[in-house]
C-alpha cells in the first residue's frame, strides 16, 4: 500500500500539559520557559530582528528549520515580524519547515494552548494547518507578507525537491543521540545547496555530528553560552563560496534558467502586466499585489471572468490517480491549497463566492465502483481528506437519494468563478483595462522591458513581466505560438424548477451537479473537442440532462418538463494541452532551447553544460482545463514566487512537470523538431 499520509507524532504529556515525543524521549521545547529559548537560540543567533529591520536591502527574509514540531518556531518568528514592522512596512518573512511526524491537529492545538501570548497567531496557523500528507504546504498569513510552506516527510526526500536558498537555518530537530538516522550526511549537504551567500544558523546542540555537518556544509561553526541550564551551543555563518541559483537545484540542463527573474530597476509603467481577467489572471494578479508590485490586468472581454471561468457554478474537485505519483502529488496540493484558499478569501467578502458544503464522488456505475475500490486498496490518505460510503450514508450527506455510495470530500464544495473573479481584480491595488485586445508583445534588448501592444498598433503599457492567462488565445503571442495547447467546448445547464429537491452537497458523477443558489442548479458538463464555438444550443441540454439522470435517479423529477420553469445554459472554451497537466511558469524561447539541446534528436541521454533559453520577465499561467477551480490558486502563488525569487510552493518534480518548456524537450526526443 502506498502512504500519501505519514504517521502523526505519538505524543506523551507531562504533568502541565507539555509535549513529549513517545518515539524519541525527547521534549519538543522548553518546557519552563519555551518562547524565551526560540528567541534566545533562533531569533538572536540568526539575527532575525535586525534583517527584518533591514526593509531598504532586503526583498524578503527566508527563515528555514529541520523539524517544525509544534511551531513554536514560527509563531515566535512571525510575532517578532510584527514588532518589527516600521511604519506599517515590513520585510516579507518566508519560513520553511521540515515534518517527518506531524502532530495532530488536536495534539497541536493542546501544545500551543500552553502560550496564550501567542493565541493571536497560533489561531490562525491552526485553522490553516495542513493534513498529514506528504509534499509541500503553502500556508500564506497577512495578506501574503508572511508565508509558511511546510514539507510534510523525510527531511532529505523533502528538501531534496524543495526549491529556495535560505538567509537563516534554525536546527531544531530532535537531539542527535535520540534521532541519529535525522543527522545525515546529505541532510548537510542538502542544507549547503540551500544556503544563500549570507546565511546563518544555530541550534541548542553541541553534538559534534552537527559540529562536523555544518563545517562539511560550508558554515563557520563556533560555540556559543546556551540557554538555562545547557552551558554551550552551535551558531554559525556560511563561509562557502556558493554560486548555487534556486535554478542549479534543478537537476535537468533545460530546466535550469526557468526559475526566478532577475530584479529589473529600469523605468516602466508596471511592475507585471496580466493577460486574461479569467481566474488565472485574477488570482495572479491577487497574489501579485499582495506582494505589493503595480500590477495592470488586460482583458478583451468588457467584464471579468466572461470566458471559462464564466459559469454561475463549478465543483472544486479533483480526481486521484490510484498512483501517487507527480500528477497525484501535484492534484493532491493544488485540491488542499485551493480549499485553503476559498476559505480564506471568503472571509475578506460579504458577496458568497463559495459554499464549503462538501463534495461526494459518487460511484455512478460498476467501472468507477471499481476504480475506487482499487484506489482505496492501493493507498492510504487521511480521513479528514475523504471517506468513503456506502449509498444509505452518501443519501443522508446529500439530502438526496443516491443509489450508490462513494468517496464524500467534507472541505470540497462549489466556487462562483465569475463572481470570485470580479471580486478579486475590484481590488484598490490592481489596475485593470477590459475591451482591451493584445496584438504583441516587443522587449527591449537592453533594458529588457516588455511592451504591450494593441490591435490599433497603439502602446497599452510597459512593465518588467507579462504573465500570459488568456487560455487558448496565449498562441495568439508571437512568442508562444507553438504551444500545442487546444480548446475544448463545454456547456452548463442551469435549472429553475419547482420540483422539492433538497440537495445538500455537490455531487461528482458523469458531470456534476450542485446546491441550488437563487433557486437554481447548475449541472452539466458537455465535454466537445470537435465544435469551438461558444453559442447556447439545445441538444447540449438534453446531453446533460440525459447525462445526469442516467445515474442520478433522484434528479428525474427535478429536470422533468412539468417541474422545469426555465431552462438556460453556458458554453465556453476551457484551454488544455496535450497531456492534460496546465502549463505554468517562464515561458521558453524555442529556437533557442532547440538549437541548445538538438542532440536530444538523436540521443535522449545526452549530456548538456549549458542552461535553458527563457525569455527574462514572460511567464505563462494557462491550460488548466475542467480542474481550473482546484489549480488556479495554486498556481498564481507559484508565479507570485518566481517573480519575487522566493521560495517555491511547489517540488521540483511538479515544476518541472507543469513546465512550458516540457514539450519542446519531449519533441525533441521524439524527432518532432
Amino acid at each position: 500500500m502506498q502512504l500519501p499520509s505519514v504517521p502523526t507524532a505519538d505524543l506523551i504529556w507531562d504533568e502541565v500539559g507539555h509535549p513529549i515525543s513517545k518515539n524519541h524521549n525527547d521534549v519538543y521545547y522548553s518546557r519552563e520557559s519555551g518562547i524565551e529559548e526560540t528567541q534566545y537560540v533562533f531569533l538572536e543567533h540568526n539575527h532575525i530582528a535586525e534583517r527584518l529591520r533591514e526593509i531598504d536591502k532586503r526583498n524578503h527574509l527566508t527563515v528555514a528549520e529541520i523539524g517544525f514540531g509544534t511551531g513554536l518556531n514560527f509563531l515566535c518568528c512571525w510575532l517578532e515580524w510584527h514588532n518589527q514592522k516600521i511604519n506599517g512596512d515590513a520585510v516579507p518573512l518566508h519560513f520553511v519547515s521540515v515534518e517527518n511526524a506531524p502532530l495532530r491537529a488536536s495534539d497541536l492545538t493542546k501544545a500551543l494552548a500552553n502560550w496564550p501570548a501567542l493565541s493571536h497567531l497560533s489561531d490562525q496557523l491552526i485553522a490553516q494547518y495542513p493534513l498529514p500528507v506528504k509534499g509541500c504546504h503553502r500556508l500564506v498569513f497577512e495578506q501574503g507578507l508572511v508565508t509558511l510552506t511546510l514539507y510534510i516527510g523525510d527531511a532529505e526526500d523533502q528538501y531534496n525537491q524543495a526549491l529556495f536558498l535560505a538567509d537563516a537555518w534554525f536546527l531544531d530537530g530532535f537531539a542527535p543521540h535520540k534521532s541519529p538516522e535525522m543527522w545525515s550526511p546529505h541532510l548537510f549537504e542538502i542544507i549547503g545547496l540551500h544556503s544563500a551567500q549570507d546565511a546563518t544558523f544555530s541550534t541548542f546542540s553541541i553534538a559534534g555530528v552537527i559540529r562536523r555537518g555544518m563545517t562539511s556544509a560550508g558554515f563557520n561553526v563556533i560555540k556559543v553560552p546556551g540557554f538555562g541550564r545547557k552551558k554551550e551551543m552551535h551558531a554559525g555563518y556560511f563561509v562557502a563560496n556558493n554560486n548555487t541559483s534556486v535554478n542549479q537545484l534543478l537537476n535537468l540542463p533545460w530546466f535550469k534558467g526557468s526559475l526566478g527573474t532577475p530584479v529589473n530597476l529600469s523605468s516602466c509603467d508596471y511592475d507585471a502586466i496580466i493577460v486574461g481577467a479569467g481566474l488565472a489572471g485574477a488570482t495572479t494578479a491577487t497574489a501579485l499585489a499582495s506582494r505589493g508590485l503595480n500590477v495592470l490586468v488586460v482583458e478583451k472581454q468588457d467584464a471579468p471572468g466572461n470566458g471559462g471561468s464564466g459559469n454561475p457554478q463549478g465543483a472544486l474537485y479533483n480526481k486521484f490517480s490510484s498512483d501517487f505519483n507527480v500528477q497525484t502529488e501535484y492534484a493532491l496540493n493544488n485540491l488542499l491549497f485551493s480549499q485553503r484558499f476559498y476559505h480564506r478569501t471568503q472571509q475578506q467578502f460579504k458577496t458568497v463566492f463559495w459554499n464549503q458544503c462538501g463534495l461526494i464522488q459518487v460511484a455512478w456505475n460498476e467501472k468507477e465502483k471499481k476504480k475506487q475500490a482499487d484506489f482505496l486498496s492501493k493507498n492510504q490518505y487521511p480521513e479528514d481528506l475523504f471517506t468513503p460510503i456506502d449509498a444509505k450514508q452518501a443519501s443522508q450527506i446529500a439530502g438526496v437519494e443516491l443509489n450508490r455510495g462513494g468517496l464524500f470530500f467534507p472541505d470540497s464544495g462549489w466556487v462562483a468563478p465569475k463572481k470570485l473573479c470580479t471580486l478579486l481584480l475590484e481590488s484598490n491595488d490592481i489596475s485593470t483595462r477590459y475591451n482591451t485586445q493584445i496584438r504583441a508583445l516587443t522587449q527591449d534588448t537592453v533594458s529588457k522591458i516588455w511592451t504591450a501592444i494593441d490591435c490599433n498598433n497603439q502602446t497599452i503599457a510597459t512593465a518588467q513581466n507579462i504573465i500570459i492567462c488568456s487560455a487558448s488565445d496565449a498562441k495568439n503571442v508571437e512568442q508562444l505560438n507553438h504551444f500545442k495547447i487546444k480548446p475544448i467546448r463545454g456547456q452548463v445547464s442551469v435549472v429553475n424548477s419547482d420540483a422539492d429537491y433538497p440537495l445538500k452537497t455537490v455531487l461528482c458523477g458523469e458531470g456534476y451537479i450542485s446546491p441550488q443558489t437563487d433557486h437554481k442548479f447548475c449541472f452539466g458538463a458537455t465535454f466537445d473537442l470537435k465544435n469551438d464555438h461558444c453559442e447556447e444550443i439545445k441538444e447540449d441540454h438534453i446531453k446533460n440532462i440525459s447525462q445526469l439522470t442516467e445515474w442520478l435517479d433522484s434528479a428525474k423529477a427535478l429536470l422533468s418538463g412539468k417541474h422545469i420553469k426555465t431552462l438556460e445554459g453556458r458554453a465556453s472554451q476551457r484551454c488544455s494541452s496535450p497531456d492534460y497537466v496546465p502549463i505554468v511558469g517562464k515561458a521558453p524561447n524555442i529556437n533557442e532551447q532547440v538549437d541548445r539541446f538538438s542532440k536530444l534528436r538523436h540521443d535522449a541521454k545526452a549530456k548538456f553544460d549549458v542552461s535553458g533559453a527563457y525569455y527574462q520577465g514572460l511567464f505563462v499561467n494557462i491550460a488548466h482545463g475542467s480542474k481550473g477551480l482546484s489549480s488556479c490558486p495554486l498556481a498564481a502563488e507559484f508565479i507570485a514566487s518566481q517573480l519575487c525569487n522566493e521560495p517555491s510552493p511547489l517540488s521540483a518534480e511538479i515544476v518541472k512537470a507543469i513546465s512550458p518548456s516540457r514539450f519542446i524537450i519531449r519533441d525533441l526526443i521524439r524527432r518532432k523538431l
